[in-house]
């Protein structure tokens, strides 16, 4: 009988968790990540929840993580695909060509598997559905 009310224990308060699980933090961020430009350029990989607090009455959690963007092509292999894609149109050469530049200024002479480490703190809100990423 012990057990039994045991269980029913941990199930009734099982849903109601005072912080995201880590799980949860990592596939928000990461499908937050996926509807960005960059998607298309970095891989989202080791995804690490360094430590956290609550605020609020235990509304508002805040994460510290770490994870990495790996980059899926170098920079050289973008600006081959892109020589090759606007081959016959310099407007559309000039543009790709720009936008060369502007990923070496913002990342540097980057190769295939390289990858860029980011620390930063995100803040989810406790919602009737669960844990949801606040928005940046």
């Amino acid at each position: 009988m012990r057990i039994v009310l045991f269980l029913v224990i941990v199930l009734l308060f099982s849903g109601c968790s005072n912080k995201p699980s880590e799980s949860e933090m990592e596939q928000q961020i990461h499908n937050a990540f996926v509807e960005t430009a960059d998607s298309q350029l970095f891989q989202f990989v080791n995804f690490e929840k360094i430590n956290g607090f609550q605020q609020d009455d235990g509304k508002v959690y805040i994460a510290e993580i770490r994870y990495e963007l790996e980059f899926k092509k170098g920079i050289e292999e973008i600006e081959e695909d892109l020589k090759k894609q606007f081959q016959k149109d310099i407007v559309g050469s000039i543009g790709s060509g720009l936008n060369v530049v502007a990923l070496k200024i913002k990342y540097g002479d980057f190769k295939f598997g390289d990858s860029i480490t980011y620390e930063e703190k995100k803040t989810f809100i406790k919602t009737e559905n669960g844990w949801l990423l606040q928005g940046e």
